[in-house]
């Protein structure tokens, strides 16, 4: 099994108990190196001693040269098992007795060496001196068989030595029960806690904390990981609806908003799938789609309808996130919904009404093109079935002023000229209406006009009237606007025509026209004269059909004009208004959208 799958308390004892191994090994080798050392020297030492004690027991037999004696004193090398073999050589290096008797003359050496004792292989063999009073009798020859001493010596250290390791294993294992509890106790805590958050998904558990080191340290980092994710889930909880899934698609949680507005108990949905609340609403590619980019690790968004256990329909607006592994295969999936179920309702409602309202705006369209046709019939009525008795009014005044011309009174020839006038005025006015009924049917097209042309092109329709006037004229740079080019002139014509008519009382006429840029109107113009003006309570009456401030016999007019001027500003989505005193004079303004700031800069380019 490999380490890494070891519990750690089996770890850390075992990393004690093995530590503690090596290190006696160690020591062990290193001990065994020098008592191997010392014991060589020390068997050396002894075969020495062994040596000179033989040497100072055979002096007499060889100084008599009593062989039976050097034999008998070899003999009691018998109590020295080790021994293999042992020589008495004469001062003429001529062997004189052998241990043991039966010992052949190959297996000693033919004549003494040097004096002295050395290891050759597994024997240690050496001569020592026979002496008597500084005279030297012969030469003695000990061989010991020092693979039998090692043998012995290594059996007595290695048993010991196991006993040794084995009493220190004991401890150490004690010592690493109690020394393993106290590191590992936390550890586990901290492990245990973790299998809880997963096993239960309980956030709201805490690590218990031992300690001020390393493993302290974690728990509390543990702890604050898990106070931030019970702080989000529960943050999550109370807004959304929450389910997740493994990857087989089974339910391993639901959180309390799933259970209210699907009406399961929670033990009734762990463990099946989403298929316990799906309403049949979608279809097939729809589920396909959706499982499809989360088995690639996508996010999914989309909406559901759902059915809850007492059978009614829900719509939830719903986010999918896979959780991945590392090697980016999906092992769980987090579904965040919200109830839009209202909202779909809202929706439905919406519809209905956008239904209703089509069929409203159809009828009433309808009705509209219905109430235009009559009234294209009836301006047809009123352009020809008037005109042809204003026309035959006005051409029998003619001829009857003609014939009677010279036998007419001053009375009867002001009342023909009366019927005359009225008849011309009549005509004048049709007209006016006529221009009024078309502003309101005639469509529009919008073009980017230019103002300053318009303003121009006015004034010279209107010089043959005032030719014989002085007026003062002051006019800003007026900036193109977007409009129709038709209306807006008819605009301009009808606001400088007035201020030409109510000025002409006074010996200098000045008559301005002023532009500037207003936030929320856009472009607002003004043209302003210092005629008659009007009194302000009136000024709600002169934009309306027929209101006129001034008596005709002053003034000429219909009363259509400035009812025209609203009407065509107000298409263009602007609004009109005026300021005026009697007497000192009048200023009309109107407003107009502005055109978007690159086609201002163009038309500065063009201009």
């Amino acid at each position: 099994m490999a380490l890494r799958n070891v519990p750690i308390r089996r770890k850390l004892m075992l990393v004690m108990l093995l530590t503690c191994i090596a290190v006696m090994l160690m020591m062990r080798a290193t001990f065994f190196i020098y008592e191997y050392r010392t014991f060589r020297e020390a068997t050396q030492r002894e075969l020495s001693t062994l040596g000179r004690v033989v040497a100072a027991n055979s002096t007499a037999a060889l100084a008599f040269e009593n062989q039976e004696d050097a034999s008998e004193t070899l003999s009691a090398l018998r109590a020295e098992r080790h021994v293999t073999a042992a020589a008495l050589y004469d001062r003429d290096g001529r062997l004189f007795a052998r241990y043991p008797e039966g010992v052949a003359d190959g297996g000693l050496p033919a004549a003494p060496g040097r004096d002295g004792y050395a290891f050759n292989g597994a024997t240690l063999d050496g001569f020592e001196p026979v002496v008597q009073k500084d005279r030297r009798l012969g030469t003695l020859y000990l061989r010991v068989d020092a693979g039998a001493v090692m043998h012995d010596w290594i059996w007595g250290s290695l048993r010991i030595a196991l006993a040794v390791m084995g009493a220190v294993l004991l401890i150490a294992y004690l010592i690493s029960r109690l020394m393993e509890r106290q590191i590992s106790r936390p550890i586990l805590a901290l492990a245990e806690t973790a299998r809880a958050v997963t096993a239960r998904r309980d956030y709201s558990v805490r690590a218990q904390k031992h300690g001020q080191d390393e493993v302290g340290l974690l728990t509390d980092a543990f702890n604050l990981l898990l106070v931030q994710i019970h702080a989000q889930k529960t943050a999550l909880d109370e807004h959304a609806i929450v389910a997740i899934t493994n990857d087989q698609g089974a339910l391993t949680y639901v959180n309390d908003k799933f259970c209210a507005i699907s009406g399961y108990a929670r033990g009734e949905l762990l463990g099946r799938d989403h298929r316990v609340v799906n309403s049949g609403t979608h279809p097939k590619e729809y589920i396909d789609g959706l499982w499809k980019t989360i088995a690639q690790g996508k996010v999914w968004h989309g909406e559901f309808c759902n059915r809850a256990k007492d059978g009614a329909l829900y719509w939830v607006a719903t986010t999918i996130v896979p959780f991945l592994l590392s090697d980016g295969r999906p092992f769980e999936y987090v579904a965040i919904c919200a109830d839009i179920t209202g909202l779909k309702r809202a929706q439905a409602e919406i519809l209905t009404l956008n239904r209703e309202l089509e069929q409203r705006v159809f009828d009433r369209t309808s009705q509209l093109e219905a109430a235009n046709r009559e009234l294209e019939a009836f301006s047809y009525s009123v352009s020809h079935d008037l005109r042809a008795p204003l026309r035959h009014i006005d051409g029998f005044a003619q001829l009857l002023n003609t014939r009677l011309d010279g036998k007419m009174d001053d009375t009867s020839r002001r009342y023909l000229t009366t019927v005359t006038d009225s008849a011309k005025r009549l005509g004048v006015l049709i007209d006016d209406l006529l221009v009024f009924s078309r502003m309101g049917r005639t469509e529009m097209k919008r073009v980017e006009v230019d103002s300053q042309q318009l303003i121009a092109e006015v004034r010279t329709e209107f010089q043959q009237e005032i030719q014989n006037r002085r007026i003062e004229w002051s006019i800003d740079p007026i900036p193109p606007v977007l409009g129709d080019p038709a209306m807006l002139r008819q605009v301009w014509a009808n606001l400088v025509g007035n201020a030409l008519k109510y000025s002409r009382r006074r010996d200098v006429a000045r008559i301005s026209i002023t532009h500037r840029i207003d936030p929320a109107d856009g472009h607002v113009f003004a043209v302003q004269d210092n005629g008659a003006g009007f009194q302000m309570e009136y000024a709600g009456k002169l934009f309306g059909v027929f209101q006129r401030l001034h008596h005709a016999n002053d003034f000429e007019g219909t009363g259509i004009g400035l009812a025209n001027v609203r009407r065509i500003v107000e298409r263009h989505g602007g609004r009109v208004w005026a300021e005026g005193r009697p007497d000192e004079g009048a200023t009309f303004f109107f407003s107009l959208p502005q055109i978007p700031e690159y086609r201002l800069h163009l038309a500065a380019a063009h201009l």
